[in-house]
């Protein structure tokens, strides 16, 4: 099990102080036909590029719905950590093989929100990390606590395909699916995936694999599929608002 680990407050209060740009959480809205909306299939997720008054975020594809499947009873929202909130529009590789899939998000304007910083290097066995996770009670309200990297040469199958993950520890309060997974430099060096049941070990993928997704999902030149989906996903009738 790979332990949990106290990084000093000085170091959490400048990580935090520059992850908080780049860190949301995500959940789906459903109304149903009483009219009654309830909050559903909570994660957090990482700013991958602004352009202007947009971005696009990265996170966990499963439980989410398609851009086809957005309709007026079930949307998709984007928080940031000041409490921020904006509708957003989801989007998946065609064939849905991805792990992870890109929300793009409208309305920003003087929002503080950044492209995340990306580690040159992979995660290594015992180095500390800060994870940017949601509370249990409730998903959307973003919080950060320190780990350590145990393992790094698991491997898990999912969707037909086999991908590279390592092993960390955190705290069980957070709730950490699609949750970001930072250096002591701010610096991405994964992405949660999974829990082991009942225990404060977590999964998450390596940069390498996110790398490999965002080639499912944006095809072999990530760079000019990121601004042709920015540049064509309208904008949804929601504007930005506040959680009450």
């Amino acid at each position: 099990m790979a332990p949990i680990l106290s990084i000093r407050r000085n170091d959490m209060l400048r990580i935090r102080g520059t992850v908080s740009l780049s860190a949301v959480s995500v959940w789906e809205e459903i109304t149903d036909k009483n009219g009654q909306t309830c909050v559903k299939s909570c994660r957090s997720g990482f700013v991958l590029k602004r352009r202007n008054d947009r971005c696009l975020v990265i996170t966990l594809s499963e439980g989410l719905i398609t851009a086809k499947g957005l309709s007026a009873e079930r949307k998709i929202f984007v928080r940031d950590v000041h409490g921020s909130t904006f509708e957003g529009s989801a989007v998946y590789d065609s064939e849905n093989k991805s792990n992870l899939a890109a929300v793009v998000v409208h309305g920003l304007n003087n929002t503080p929100v950044a492209d995340v910083l990306w580690s040159e290097t992979e995660a290594k066995q015992g180095d500390a990390v800060v994870h940017v996770g949601t509370f249990n009670e409730d998903k959307t309200q973003l919080n950060f606590s320190s780990g350590m990297v145990g393992l790094i040469k698991h491997t898990t199958k999912y969707k037909n395909r086999r991908f590279a993950r390592f092993a960390h520890g955190c705290s069980q309060k957070l709730y950490l699916a699609g949750a970001p997974v930072f250096n002591l430099k701010s610096q991405l060096v994964g992405l949660n995936f999974s829990q082991k049941k009942d225990k404060d070990l977590f999964f998450a993928m390596k940069l390498a694999q996110i790398k490999a997704e965002f080639q499912i999902i944006f095809g072999r030149d990530i760079e000019e599929g990121i601004n042709r989906i920015i540049g064509l996903v309208s904008s949804p009738t929601t504007k930005k608002r506040k959680l009450q």
